[in-house]
């Protein structure tokens, strides 16, 4: 398989080729009682995740009835047991070796 690629991974997740300015119109025209001005100066950097379906079911699910550091554990542990590794970075500095 050719070599993972972190910049690309990331960029692809967080769609970052789609233009906020035109995410945003886009919303407003489609939404205009939902996404109205005021909201859309809140939520700047908001992104809609380019997310496997299957990832986002079980962080919906996870969500239900619970705080955020929870989900994350559980979210953690179903990576750990069930997941592919990519990229481990070890200790409180962030270095990042590749497994």
């Amino acid at each position: 398989p050719p070599p993972f690629n972190l910049k690309s991974y990331m960029s692809k997740y967080f769609n970052l080729s789609i233009s906020l300015t035109d995410l945003y119109a886009s919303w407003s025209r489609e939404s205009p009682t939902i996404f109205t001005p005021e909201i859309s100066s809140n939520v700047r950097g908001v992104r809609v995740l380019n997310q496997d379906p299957w990832e986002t079911l079980l962080c919906y699910l996870a969500s239900s009835n619970n705080n955020i550091p929870r989900i994350h554990k559980l979210m953690e542990d179903l990576r750990r047991n069930f997941g592919e590794r990519l990229l481990r970075i070890e200790g409180e500095g962030g270095d990042k070796k590749a497994d």
